[in-house]
């Protein structure tokens, strides 16, 4: 595997590596299959699959080969796990599982190719496990304590990033017309846009050197506190009374 077609080089350092969200049930046997070729020898390969949403792993299972005094030459290796470790199916809080490969080896790196993880009814449950397409279907991740060496320190560059041009001007139109329609409101007397409207401003501020909706419950926050701008039935409060002033009655002349 790998002699001349696209293959995965993970190099030592900090553990950045990459993962793929992977259709895995908890209580059942799985094969882990993969072509490898370190650098040095006394290598372990260890492919961590745990209950991850972004940064933080929950329960995890982690199969491995030791590779021994293999270098230098490609060698094909399966192992056997089951998953009896991640939460049991009747749980009502199933979290995402990812597979992730890294390297942690110092002044090593290790390739990996032709990787396959197979279910208990043959299925393979990995996309472009051969590399054949890049990294489609792959994503960069690393431990939660180092994400900041990697992440975008920019609300408006990382949706950039991620969305491209049309991204960033949607966001941009919908944090306008929520300042725009907060405003307004504020002026009316709002006391509810008011507060969301200085929460955006922050937020907003805030942008400018972080990513803030890298949490879904981040941009949760931000789509409640648009809402509560641009809400319908906002009604005009006038701040002094209304009430029709009746006009004094006129002293009658003497006749």
């Amino acid at each position: 595997g790998g002699k001349d077609n696209t293959f995965l080089r993970l190099d030592a350092g900090e553990p950045i590596g990459v993962e793929q969200w992977v259709a895995i049930e908890p209580g059942q046997t799985y094969r882990l299959k993969f072509d490898v070729r370190p650098s040095h020898a006394n290598t372990k390969v260890v492919v961590p699959i745990c209950e991850k949403w972004l940064l933080t792993s929950a329960r995890c299972v982690e199969p491995g080969v030791d590779l021994g005094a293999l270098k230098g030459a490609w060698r094909s290796v399966e192992v056997e796990f089951d998953t009896q470790a991640l939460m049991p199916p009747a749980s009502p809080l199933i979290r995402p599982i990812k597979l992730a490969l890294t390297h942690a080896v110092a002044q090593s790196t290790i390739d990996i190719d032709n990787l396959h993880l197979v279910g208990p009814h043959g299925q393979d449950l990995l996309s472009n496990g051969d590399f054949s397409h890049g990294l489609d279907h792959w994503f960069f991740s690393i431990s939660g304590t180092l994400h900041a060496h990697w992440r975008t320190h920019s609300l408006f560059l990382g949706v950039l990033f991620d969305q491209g041009w049309l991204g960033l001007l949607a966001i941009c139109a919908v944090l306008g017309i929520a300042i725009v329609r907060g405003t307004r409101a504020a002026w009316r007397g709002d006391l509810l846009a008011t507060g969301a409207l200085a929460a955006i401003c922050g937020f907003v501020v805030g942008g400018l050197l972080d990513t803030q909706i890298d949490a879904p419950r981040f941009l949760w926050l931000l789509l409640l506190l648009v809402w509560a701008c641009v809400r319908p039935g906002l009604q005009a409060k006038p701040n002094y009374d209304q009430r029709k002033q009746t006009p004094a009655p006129q002293a009658k002349e003497p006749n």
